[in-house]
């Protein structure tokens, strides 16, 4: 069972990468191996920081809390997801050459996508999950999605009908919540 936890929360977490992937890709900009590399490691790092912080919290609260707390956590990120959907970014019209993508924009997406994946982190860490095989998923995971995002976008391969996939992050994390409450 915690192993398909640790899958689901990883696609969870990491779909914010996948449209920041389609971003990149739609404005003609190429995620390179460097930098998909380097969003998978900083997502790695934030996890497992914040996964040890959650593990050492653990000892001191009743598994019962600890259990509530990672629930309304998942549950709160969740909702955030859904609010926070947003239309991808338009096609740029025009012929526009492919570019790679900027150390800086590897950076800040590493960074941008790191965040939930450690706020997750932290309320499984507190659950008592496994605190190398999370963080390894959860970079994984990322470095695989913005990739996909990155070659769906370069080669225009969503519509419009395909927009519902921005809240299944959402239903993920929501869906993670409850079945920690019961």
């Amino acid at each position: 069972m915690e192993l398909f936890s640790i899958i689901m929360l990883s696609l969870a977490v990491s779909m914010d990468g996948f449209w920041s992937g389609l971003a990149y890709g739609l404005g003609k900009i190429r995620a390179t191996q460097f930098a998909l590399v380097l969003i998978g490691l900083i997502s790695f790092l934030g996890s497992l920081g914040a996964i040890l912080v959650g593990s050492m919290l653990m000892g001191f609260v009743p598994e019962w809390a600890t259990n509530l707390v990672g629930a309304l956590l998942f549950i709160f990120i969740g909702i955030r997801a859904f609010l926070m959907v947003r239309k991808p970014q338009e096609i740029i019209k025009g012929k526009k050459q492919v570019s790679n993508m900027s150390l800086v924009d590897s950076l800040l997406v590493g960074t941008v996508v790191a965040i939930d994946a450690s706020i997750a982190a932290l309320a499984v860490g507190v659950m008592g999950w496994n605190t190398l095989w999370t963080p390894l998923a959860f970079g994984l995971a990322h470095y695989l999605l913005v990739w996909l995002g990155n070659y769906v976008g370069l080669f225009k391969l969503v519509t419009k009908e395909r927009r519902p996939l921005a809240y299944l992050p959402g239903v993920i994390f929501v869906f993670l919540g409850f079945l920690r409450l019961f």
